[in-house]
């Protein structure tokens, strides 16, 4: 599970810099787009991800918090939202 965890944290931080922020995450051809059911612009989808996820609340997920929080999901933090 864990090289699962680490292998989506890469795919959505395309600079490898170690850490994802709202911009990277609007950016990237792999975000899951919310359904039109689910009426959140990719905006407020990706604000909710943040909020769920960046226990430090800095504004960036780290692998750290990825990993902490994603641990018993299927590694896609966005699938399980």
């Amino acid at each position: 599970m864990e090289q699962k965890l680490k292998w989506y944290f890469k795919l959505y931080d395309a600079d490898g810099n170690g850490s994802l922020d709202t911009q990277k995450l609007l950016n990237s051809p792999w975000l899951y787009k919310p359904s039109r059911a689910s009426k959140l612009s990719p905006e407020e989808f990706t604000n909710l991800v943040f909020h769920k996820i960046d226990i430090d609340n800095d504004g960036e997920l780290t692998l750290e918090e990825w990993h902490r929080k994603r641990s018993g999901s299927s590694g896609d933090c966005f699938q399980d939202l």
